[in-house]
């Protein structure tokens, strides 16, 4: 199984192919952990919960945003990508069958190292559209029940 991935050291883009052999149930994060372990292991890239909860594994699988410690590698293989219509870095070039898996950072923020971008833009909109909920009435004080009130 190879594995193309774009690489940046921040002043060159390049694409550095790997290649692995798949385990069974083998999802697209443990695969970048094998090849950094096994073949290179300055290859960069975020991850947290391994439990497809916090997002920051997120990066472009064959053309597609996806988490890639959800993303099982047996489900990409020989997968076609729909041809998009064009659009930066989500376009071309379309990943037929056969192909090797396709791994790229997410488009559209800035690029740090490898398969790691700075979410601080995406925070920052995050923030400006108060994601929870937002009590019109701002209590005062603190509101305190006795075992009476329950």
């Amino acid at each position: 199984m190879k594995f193309k991935i774009k690489r940046s050291n921040g002043e060159k883009v390049w694409f550095d192919t790997f290649e692995i052999k798949p385990k069974p149930h083998m999802s697209v994060l443990e695969a970048l952990f094998q090849i950094q372990d096994e073949l290179d292991s300055s290859l960069s890239f975020r991850y947290s919960c391994r439990g497809a909860v916090c997002g920051s594994c997120a990066m472009l699988i064959n053309k597609k945003q996806r988490l890639a410690c959800r993303t099982q590698v047996s489900e990409i293989i020989g997968e076609r990508v729909l041809t998009i219509s064009p659009y930066g870095p989500i376009a071309k070039p379309e990943i037929k069958m056969g192909d090797d898996i396709l791994i790229e950072p997410l488009p559209n923020l800035p690029l740090i190292k490898d398969l790691i971008v700075d979410m601080g833009p995406f925070f920052k909109h995050y923030e400006a559209v108060e994601p929870g909920f937002v009590d019109g009435d701002q209590a005062v004080k603190e509101t305190i029940m006795s075992q009476d009130d329950l």
